[in-house]
C-alpha cells in the first residue's frame, strides 16, 4: 500500500466522520454525538500511529536495520493505549455503545472504499 493511499484513508475517514457527527445532530443526543465523535478520534488516532510505526520500520528495513523486537514492542504499546482508552472513554464519558462502534467503524469503511476503489478504478 502507497503512503499516498493511506493519506487517501485518512481523508476519507475523516470527511465521513464529520458526516456522522453532523447526522447524529438531528437526534439532539449530547451522548451519542460524544460517543462517535470519540470513537472516530480513537479510530483516527490509532490508525496514525500504526501508519508512523510501520512506515519507520520500513525505512529501517530498507537501510539494513530490521529491529523486529522495537516493532513488536512498539505494536503492543498501541494496542495496549487502544484497549486502555476505549475501556476509558466508556467508564468514564458513559457512552453510546452503538455510537461508538460507530465512530470507530468509519476508518473501517474507509479502508473498504479505497479497496473498492482499486477494484472499479484502476
Amino acid at each position: 500500500m502507497k503512503e499516498q493511499d493511506l493519506l487517501w484513508i485518512e481523508k476519507t475517514n475523516g470527511l465521513m466522520g464529520a458526516g456522522l457527527l453532523l447526522v447524529s445532530l438531528y437526534w439532539m443526543s449530547w451522548r451519542l454525538s460524544l460517543s462517535i465523535l470519540i470513537g472516530f478520534l480513537i479510530a483516527a488516532a490509532n490508525f496514525w500511529v500504526l501508519k508512523k510505526v510501520i512506515l519507520k520500520a520500513f525505512q529501517k528495513q530498507s537501510s539494513g536495520q530490521v529491529g523486529k523486537l522495537k516493532l513488536g514492542m512498539a505494536l503492543v504499546f498501541k494496542y495496549l493505549l487502544l484497549f486502555v482508552s476505549v475501556g476509558l472513554s466508556i467508564i468514564y464519558f458513559n457512552l453510546h455503545m452503538g455510537g461508538l462502534l460507530i465512530g470507530m467503524s468509519t476508518l473501517v469503511i474507509s479502508m473498504m472504499m479505497l479497496g473498492l476503489k482499486h477494484i472499479f478504478l484502476s
